[in-house]
């Protein structure tokens, strides 16, 4: 008989003490100081549309081009929901993703991390392709094999600039 552990299935929003030992895509800080989440799945729903992301830039496309997936999970000790939302472009073959955090409890919560996506890839050779650069020599190409373990792109500026471009491919 075979075992099945929490880590040989990766969750979809990795959370700090649940059994999978990625880096946390989502932590938070209670008034409790209990610093862990159980997400469980609540519901799902298929919408028509990409929901606007007000004040943030985003994709939009037309009703009969775009089915968006949106899923539920709770914590019901932390009182937190995370709505996560799959868009579809049809015609494109894109998938956008982002998800929404709420805090449906009394309790204030301070949000120490959100990450945008936490992703396993099959095992086989990766490139990584990125740019970087300096002013009048932006977007040099950077390619390399990727590793065993975690890779990361970010800027420190805080927003894209010729110096960096947090791009992968």
């Amino acid at each position: 008989m075979n075992n099945v552990y929490f880590d040989d299935i990766p969750f979809e929003i990795p959370t700090r003490g649940r059994g999978d030992f990625r880096i946390p895509m989502l932590s938070i800080i209670p008034e409790n100081g209990v610093d862990y989440l159980d997400l469980n799945f609540v519901k799902w729903e298929i919408c028509k549309n990409k929901p606007i992301l007000e004040g943030l830039p985003s994709t939009f496309g037309e009703s009969d081009e775009v089915d968006t997936l949106k899923i539920i999970c709770e914590d019901d000790i932390a009182k937190i929901r995370v709505i996560m939302y799959y868009s579809l472009f049809k015609e494109r073959g894109v998938i956008a993703r982002h998800q929404k955090i709420e805090n449906y409890g009394k309790e204030n919560i301070v949000i120490q991390d959100a990450k945008s996506w936490s992703v396993d890839l099959p095992f086989q050779k990766y490139d990584w392709i990125s740019l970087y650069g300096t002013y009048a020599q932006e977007a040099n190409i950077e390619r390399f094999s990727l590793h065993h373990g975690i890779q990361k792109i970010e800027s420190i500026r805080g927003s894209s600039s010729p110096q960096h471009q947090p791009f992968l491919h």
